[in-house]
């Protein structure tokens, strides 16, 4: 993979909020049972890369393993209609963002709370990239407390597995300040269908989040949809590239 300038300092993004399992089509999964993550792949031939796939997602990034790439800079273009993020050398567009409960993806080891997914794809339609969030248990933060409303429509809607969409305008998001360190590689969507040659970005500063706002966050899906998150998936020979 090659690797190029990010953006981290986040201006303002007018988007789509999701409470759903992930960026994917409606589909009949789930996160436990005989049609959680372990059969997938036997849900459609489509998810086939659910268990076939090399580089699945979410990992655990270890950060010592973690390459230095001085390519990497602490650059991340938000401001303009939904917002846009340089990868590569190729635009990618701000679609939506739904989070995950616990987190997918941890650090050394460590599982938080919540997982914040922002998803982006390439002006020319041929590739996806998610910056993804995560936070740990401790005050209010800001920024989901600018969608309170948002969630609270949401959480009257009927609730069952289907996604469900809430229009967002713009939000202020000068509290995602520059962060170091961060960390990129390839990987997939979290869920069905798995695609791969997904460009990962997990922000290294780890956020607080209440039990209030997990509490609202949850609140939108039906209770086998409340823990969301994938279990690990395997390395394999794949870098994660870092910089600090």
């Amino acid at each position: 993979m090659t690797t190029s300038q990010i953006t981290i300092c986040i201006l303002g993004i007018a988007t789509t909020l999701l409470c759903a399992t992930s960026f994917a089509q409606v589909v009949n999964f789930t996160y436990s049972g005989d049609t959680g993550p372990p059969y997938w792949s036997q849900l459609s031939p489509a998810y086939a890369a659910c268990s076939k796939g090399r580089i699945q997602s979410p990992i655990n990034i270890e950060t010592n393993d973690a390459v230095y790439n001085p390519n990497l800079l602490p650059q991340l273009l938000y401001g303009e209609g939904v917002g846009s993020v340089l990868i590569d050398g190729k635009k990618h567009n701000l679609l939506q963002s739904h989070w995950h409960s616990p987190s997918e993806h941890t650090i050394d080891g460590i599982r938080y709370d919540v997982e914040l997914h922002l998803v982006h794809k390439s002006d020319d339609n041929t590739t996806l990239s998610v910056i993804s969030i995560l936070y740990r248990l401790g005050k209010p933060d800001s920024f989901v407390s600018q969608v309170k409303d948002q969630l609270h429509k949401m959480n009257k809607k009927v609730r069952i597995w289907t996604v469900k969409k809430v229009p967002i305008k713009l939000v202020r998001t000068e509290e995602l300040k520059c962060t170091i360190p961060y960390y990129r590689y390839l990987g997939s969507l979290t869920a069905p269908p798995c695609t791969e040659q997904v460009i990962w970005t997990i922000l290294g500063q780890v956020r607080e989040i209440s039990k209030q706002q997990v509490a609202a966050l949850k609140a939108a899906l039906g209770k086998s949809y409340q823990r969301n998150a994938r279990p690990l998936q395997k390395l394999n020979g794949r870098r994660v590239e870092a910089w600090k």
